[in-house]
């Protein structure tokens, strides 16, 4: 029951937006306002449930969410738990596309990218990571040899954004001096 007036607020918000208007012109200024205030209370706890209550991955892990109020109030960011220490994106990597979605055809394609640009062989099997920040498996790069990782690890850092050594560190700068999608998630988590 709850699922189907939550589908239907959208639409009632409207509906005291649209009676406000007709009241302000038929000169019920106050009680206009009284049905804008309920149409905003709506829209608003629509918002901030479907936000809570968010069953797709992909809006688990919203980046963003804009709540904004006539005030023009400034975007409130919530860090991603698959943007990795370094500011990568996991949730785009195809190795974690290729262990959530069982998928060896995408493990040979990611092993034998990785083994040509790396120098190494990595294999198939190799290729088995649920994310740099999320509790499961890894590959053994990420798990056990970068040292990005393993550095915001011990620093007890969320990412490398909230770190006061990142604008000059060699180690994520290779990585972000090449990515500027990468800083700038970083940039973003460190002014928090």
């Amino acid at each position: 029951m709850k699922e189907k007036f939550i589908k239907w607020m959208p639409f009632i918000a409207l509906t005291f937006f649209v009676t406000a208007v007709f009241l302000i012109a038929d000169g019920h200024f106050w009680n206009g306002i009284v049905f804008i205030g309920a149409g905003a209370s709506l829209s608003s706890a629509t918002a901030i449930y479907k936000k809570n209550n968010a069953s797709d991955e992909k809006e688990q892990s919203m980046k963003k969410v804009f709540l904004q109020w006539n005030t023009g109030q400034e975007e409130t960011l919530i860090m991603n738990d698959y943007i990795a220490y370094c500011g990568l994106d996991c949730e785009t990597c195809e190795a974690r596309l290729a262990t959530v979605n069982n998928d060896n055809e995408l493990r040979i394609k990611v092993s034998k990218e990785w083994s040509e640009l790396n120098g190494v062989e990595i294999t198939p099997e190799m290729i088995n990571c649920s994310g740099c920040r999320i509790p499961g498996v890894k590959t053994v790069y990420c798990d056990s040899l970068c040292p990005i990782r393993q550095c915001a690890k011990e620093k007890q850092m969320e990412t490398c954004g909230g770190c006061p050594e990142m604008k000059y560190c060699e180690k994520v700068g290779a990585i972000i001096g090449n990515n500027p999608d990468a800083r700038d998630r970083l940039e973003i988590a460190g002014s928090e």
